[in-house]
This record gives C-alpha cells, structure tokens and sequence, in this order.
C-alpha cells in the first residue's frame, strides 16, 4: 500500500522451505535469513502513486531465468532491512514446459516450440483444511 517504488532479489534455491519453516514467517529470524541469501538478479519497479490508502495489484515482468527454483524477495525498501518495512517471498519453478486445461483435458507442451510433450502425466494436488492439524494441506488428486 502507498508505496511508489518495490525492490526485487531473485535468489536461486535447492528446494522451497518446509511447511514448518514456512510457519515461522512472523518472526524476523525467517526474513533475517531470506534477506541473507546471495542474489542471482536485482530490479527495481516503479509503481504509480496513487495516494488513496486502498489496495492496488500489478504484474510485471520478471528477467529470463534458466530452470531451477527460485525466490522472488521483494522490498518496500533498498536495504531489504527487516524492520519497519514490508517484505515478500515467492517461490516459483522455471522450466520449458507449458500446461493448458480444460475441464478434465490437459495439454502438456514445449513452451517454446508449443510441441506436445508424448506420455505426459499430469499429478493434480488440492488443498484443503486439516482439523486435525489445524492448517491448511495439499493432498494428491488425480493423475492424468
């Protein structure tokens, strides 16, 4: 909110955190360490000024990346300091492969040639709330 400008780390990761390190995001150890990781890539975007106190939403884009995993870190400010400032973490995959769906049929397919992958198979996950965990878990669907 009300924020002209956003600050951007890209950070190549092994593996996305675990469901118990990601429960631990309200303590500024959790954002002390993400902050720590060594970038791949640095941006910065400027954002209209607006001034109205509501929320607002944009996309934008992102420099090309080879296939891994990742973690978009975004700052409300330069330093990426852990107090009085907003952060966000994101973790994304970047791989050549496209999916469309519609309904129950899925095409998988080269994101560059728009080729059909032979023999795709395609693991749909839901999630849904564990009572018994008290937190919200992905569970395996179908498999296409």
């Amino acid at each position: 909110k009300n924020t002209t400008q956003l600050w951007f780390r890209i950070i190549k990761v092994t593996k996305e955190p675990t469901d118990e390190e990601r429960e631990n995001y309200w303590e500024e150890t959790y954002w002390t360490k993400l902050t720590a990781q060594k970038a791949t890539e640095t941006f910065t975007y400027k954002l209209p000024a607006t001034d109205d106190y509501q929320l607002h939403s944009t996309e934008l884009k992102i420099p090309p990346l080879p296939a891994g995993t990742y973690m978009v870190l975004v700052s409300a400010n330069e330093n990426f300091t852990t107090s009085k400032n907003m952060l966000a973490a994101q973790y994304i995959h970047v791989s050549n492969i496209a999916w469309l769906y519609s309904l129950n049929d899925f095409f998988v397919v080269n994101r560059e040639t728009g080729k059909p992958l032979p023999k795709a198979t395609v693991q749909i996950w839901q999630q849904g709330y564990d009572y018994n965990k008290n937190k919200y878990v992905n569970n395996k669907a179908e498999v296409y």
